[in-house]
């Protein structure tokens, strides 16, 4: 249900449809719940990178019902393997965001891509150092 006035937002998100739809299902139960006789309308959108959350709350006004539903049970590990994605083929956050903008699909900001940029960068350090370090071991075990 949406309220009168209220313009929805044409953007796009990525998101996970199975966890979606789960929570959908829950939104519902508040309509046969409420006993106020409200049921849940779309309040507003937020956005977490790639992800998205959107609130819901009680169409009347006795009920202080707010419910959100989320476009992804891990935004953040999303949004890490987008920018470890982009890195891996040479992109930046510019031709990314450019790319998803033909999609017409809501990008991360630039601090966040940059977030999850130093992130990425950490974890891979400790891959590589890890990985040199079963390498000179196996070399030492050879000889």
């Amino acid at each position: 249900m949406l309220r009168k006035g209220k313009i929805l937002p044409n953007k796009r998100v990525i998101c996970g449809i199975g966890f979606v739809i789960h929570q959908a299902r829950e939104l519902e139960i508040n309509s046969y719940e409420c006993k106020f006789g409200g049921a849940l309308v779309f309040s507003l959108i937020q956005y977490s990178g790639l992800g998205a959350t959107l609130l819901f709350k009680c169409s009347n006004f006795l009920c202080s019902k707010i419910s959100r539903l989320h476009s992804d049970q891990e935004v953040e590990c999303l949004n890490q393997l987008a920018v470890l994605g982009a890195l891996s083929t040479g992109s930046g956050f510019s031709q990314e965001r450019e790319k998803f903008s033909v999609m017409n699909i809501t990008y991360m900001s630039k601090h966040v891509f940059a977030s999850c940029e130093r992130t990425t960068g950490t974890i891979l350090d400790a891959c590589v150092e890890s990985n040199l370090a079963d390498c000179i071991n196996e070399k030492k075990h050879r000889w």
